[in-house]
């Protein structure tokens, strides 16, 4: 059975979002113009293909935007997502703004990459509703990329990916690798045969933080756990719809202790591939 990588969850999250846990929040966190031109001039990146004023939509070079209240009063956190001239990447920006003095006061920039399976879409981002308290005074924010592409070739996945953020000075800087909360494997039948019922195995991953003594800062939780969905595909549109939806019994737990750093995910990704990889 072939089986790739790509962040394919949300093919079914249309139909499974009391499975998944998904909503079409994503949506309705887009930016603004204004934010995506303050961004752009305290970027300057040729790349970044931004509205030239705050009352313009932007271009076909600003892919992707999630923007919410930041923790902080007064404060907006902003992710973008543009095109790149190296191709097989998006750019991504992530900043914290502050609208009234029409600042950016933090930010990284890093990249997402794609490939045949993967493609960057305009509600690709989208940024946790919940802080995650770290340690005294540091508090990090989560966002998630949810970057799939056309699956019909494809027998299984992993995606979104989280990955959590915290503010250090003028930077933002992760403190955990990407973390997949989601992923799927075909276990009977063909995607894409008009009206074909299928059935998955799905995995979804959840993060929490509990004590920890590590540095001072608290750990990380990982529980990621099984369902079994039986999906039959609507005709024509190959959207899915859901016939039933079965709990797997396997989960595992893990917690990842702050180096100074990262959350290490050390064994997780064996344990998780162990736990939902069919037999």
């Amino acid at each position: 059975m072939a089986l790739r990588y790509p962040h394919l969850i949300a093919l079914f999250c249309s139909v499974l979002l009391l499975v998944c846990g998904m909503t079409s929040a994503a949506a309705t966190q887009q930016c603004g113009p204004a934010t995506i031109v303050l961004i752009g001039k305290t970027l300057q990146d040729p790349d970044f293909d931004g509205p030239d004023a705050p009352d313009k939509a932007a271009p076909a070079g600003i892919v992707a935007t999630a923007c919410r209240a930041a923790p902080q009063r007064g404060l907006t956190l902003a992710a973008v997502a543009y095109q790149s001239s190296a191709g097989y990447e998006k750019k991504l920006v992530i900043a914290l703004l502050d609208p009234a003095r029409q600042q950016v006061v933090a930010s990284y920039r890093g990249k997402i990459d794609e490939d045949g399976a993967t493609r960057v879409r305009d509600d690709s981002l989208h940024f946790d509703a919940r802080a995650y308290a770290l340690a005294p005074g540091v508090s990090a924010f989560g966002l998630e990329i949810d970057a799939d592409a056309d699956a019909c070739m494809l027998e299984g996945g992993l995606g979104p990916f989280k990955i959590l953020y915290i503010r250090d000075g003028q930077q933002i800087r992760p403190v955990t690798p990407s973390i997949h909360t989601g992923g799927w494997h075909l276990l009977r039948g063909q995607r894409c045969t008009d009206g074909g019922e299928i059935l998955i195995q799905q995995m979804r991953t959840t993060i929490s933080t509990k004590p920890g003594k590590a540095r001072g800062w608290h750990d990380l939780q990982l529980d990621t756990r099984t369902a079994f969905i039986r999906l039959r595909e609507r005709e024509h549109d190959q959207r899915m719809r859901i016939l039933r939806s079965t709990p797997g019994h396997r989960k595992t737990t893990q917690r990842l202790h702050y180096d100074g750093t990262q959350y290490p995910l050390a064994g997780w990704e064996k344990a998780r591939d162990a736990l939902w990889r069919p037999r």
